[in-house]
């Protein structure tokens, strides 16, 4: 009855891995509730068969002579269990047979069956169905002790609703257990849900959203899809979450409850500031700088709020009740552990937002250009990162008044361009011709490579139109300047938007002028594409943009920004690389050999 994929020896090794944790937790008993099951021929379930299978009456009269299955359901009870009690061990066998390919939940019979094989043989499984449950519930609950541990697992839909037992659904009966035995959950208990509905995968939004409808506090219960419990690995990393979920989501709850008064903590202290001190820190300091004041106002909201979060869990009772919790993690905490496939995409995403700011963040308050930004460019959207000293991007008002301190040096910034590959655990270190990026792309799943060696020196009025528009577009379009220079919410880069406005369209009556003198030749487009700011001298960027309607478009977006450290990490090392040392050649040798970078280089770019 198995199913073909179930593998005996990884059965094996999860029951070892199960019997450690069970072991940990003291966990000694485990209890299954699941309608329509009968492993034992109870009187139960076979009487709530007859009500379900028509026919199976005429099916059981063979076994059971005596029976009369037309009389009083009290009667029948007893008749069956009579029956039952008559049998020998052969007839029993046989007769389970014989109810099994009538049972319309039959795949509810092939799951426990694998849920024995993978649980640990030291450990007692009881299976029982909702009425054993209803007769039995509070002799199973009060069995349960910090000493030996149950783990209770519910089927979703126990189809009792000809019974007035008080519950219908497995979470009907993990409420109530919450309303009375709050404090047992994880001391003298663990609950999970089984369902033959949800797939392996889809465990954590199906969890959220049954604790949302039923009213039941996440750290309660955990859903099992029962599709794990063929694939052994799949089951006992369920089962270790199921398990685990009470001690995190108690962590979670006393991070929340600091979080909270912290957050009240800092916007106390920042409506107390001096209206001198926050003109001066916001202001003032900003526009010296040429700096964001938003930038600004967000920095100094993050250094009140790490030390009031850090005041507000360093409370005494706060403090021991999360070590407590803490320490009840670390002490199940398995290192080892695979991840699974859709923890490792969740996880992924989670450090490229650490590592990585969005388009929106950053286009949408018309950030200024910095160290790190992320630009997509040309049809194919190649990416491209701008390299520059932070300093030398920077547009003070006070001296240059939204110029930058070197603004007709050329070679104050570079793009270089950004090459994908699948993330891989341990990337080849290229040493110093370019830089790893992890997690990179949309999904966090990606290694991105950025190449020094073709970077190419860029000329940041193009890229300063990206800054112009919430799209984070680098286009000038005149109709549109006004708008944005309202948008803008610095002063320093209102000015650069002035600036811009006045060379593109001088640029732009430069261009109508040749059109009108050499209109009906070709001389007018080669005028046009050579007065066209260049965005950087490499061929795939100097070919770029192009005027037409009166607005100035170049296919290049910026995408994102590389959050610091990571920025300037990458500043760091394509400082190395304009700084390493130069091989000389060895006129011994007839052909020369690669240099050791070189090679590194060409391996690397031969996988990509």
């Amino acid at each position: 009855m198995l199913n073909s994929n179930y593998n005996l020896a990884e059965s094996k090794e999860a029951r070892r891995k199960i019997a450690q944790l069970f072991e940990s937790l003291q966990i000694g008993k485990v209890v299954a509730v699941d309608d329509m099951f009968i492993p034992d021929l109870n009187v139960s379930g076979i009487i709530g068969m007859l009500e379900e299978v028509d026919g199976l009456a005429d099916i059981l009269r063979p076994w059971m002579p005596e029976v009369d299955f037309n009389g009083d359901v009290e009667i029948l009870y007893d008749q069956i269990a009579a029956a039952l009690s008559n049998m020998d061990t052969e007839n029993r066998e046989n007769l389970l047979k014989v109810l099994f390919n009538h049972d319309p939940n039959t795949n509810d019979f092939q799951d426990l069956v694998l849920l024995k094989k993978v649980l640990p043989e030291t450990i007692p499984l009881e299976i029982i169905t909702p009425i054993q449950w209803y007769e039995r519930q509070h002799e199973l609950i009060s069995e349960a002790s910090e000493q030996r541990r149950t783990i209770f697992l519910f089927d979703q839909e126990l189809k009792v609703d000809q019974h007035d037992f008080g519950f219908q659904k497995g979470t009907d009966i993990i409420r109530a257990m919450s309303l009375s035995h709050p404090t047992h959950f994880g001391s003298h208990w663990f609950c999970g849900l089984l369902s033959h509905t949800l797939q392996g995968g889809e465990e954590i939004e199906h969890w959220q959203t049954l604790a949302e409808k039923s009213g039941i506090k996440l750290k309660f219960f955990m859903p099992i899809a029962k599709s794990n419990l063929e694939q052994s690995d799949s089951f006992h990393s369920a089962i270790y979450r199921a398990l685990i979920t009470t001690y995190c989501e108690n962590l979670k709850e006393i991070a929340e409850a600091g979080f909270n008064e912290s957050v009240k903590a800092v916007i106390d202290r920042f409506i107390r500031l001096d209206p001198l001190d926050f003109e001066h820190i916001i202001v003032n300091s900003s526009l010296h700088e040429g700096v964001s004041e938003l930038e600004t106002l967000i920095r100094l909201y993050g250094l009140l709020a790490r030390d009031e979060v850090k005041r507000s869990i360093l409370h005494k009772k706060r403090l021991m009740d999360f070590l407590s919790a803490a320490t009840a993690v670390n002490t199940l905490a398995d290192i080892d552990r695979k991840l699974p496939g859709e923890a490792k995409a969740r996880l992924y995403q989670l450090r490229r937002d650490e590592l990585y700011e969005c388009a929106e963040l950053v286009n949408g308050v018309h950030d200024p250009l910095r160290n790190g930004d992320l630009f997509e460019v040309g049809d194919k959207k190649q990416p491209y990162v701008l390299i520059a000293q932070p300093c030398d991007l920077m547009v003070r008002m006070k001296e240059g008044k939204g110029k930058r301190a070197r603004e007709d040096n050329f070679k104050i910034a570079v793009l270089a361009p950004i090459h994908t590959s699948i993330m891989v655990d341990n990337p080849i270190d290229c040493g110093a011709l370019s830089f790893n990026l992890p997690n990179f792309g949309m999904e966090g799943n990606q290694l991105g490579r950025v190449d020094f060696a073709p970077a190419t020196v860029v000329d940041l009025c193009v890229l300063d139109l990206a800054v112009m528009n919430a799209t984070g577009d680098c286009v000038m379009d005149f109709s549109k300047i006004d708008a944005a220079k309202v948008a803008i919410p610095t002063r320093a880069w209102r000015e650069r938007a002035s600036i811009l406005e006045k060379k593109f369209k001088s640029l732009k009556t430069k261009i109508e002028e040749a059109n009108k003198k050499y209109k009906g030749n070709d001389a007018a487009d080669q005028l046009t594409k050579a007065w066209m700011p260049r965005c950087g001298l490499s061929n795939d960027l100097k070919k770029l943009g192009k005027y037409e309607g009166g607005i100035f478009t170049y296919p290049i977006r910026r995408c994102g920004r590389i959050r610091e450290p990571l920025a300037n990490w990458l500043l760091s090392a394509f400082s190395r690389y304009l700084a390493r040392d130069a091989y000389d050649h060895d006129y011994s040798e007839e052909k020369q050999k690669k240099r050791p970078l070189d090679a590194q280089y060409v391996e690397f770019s031969g996988g990509i």
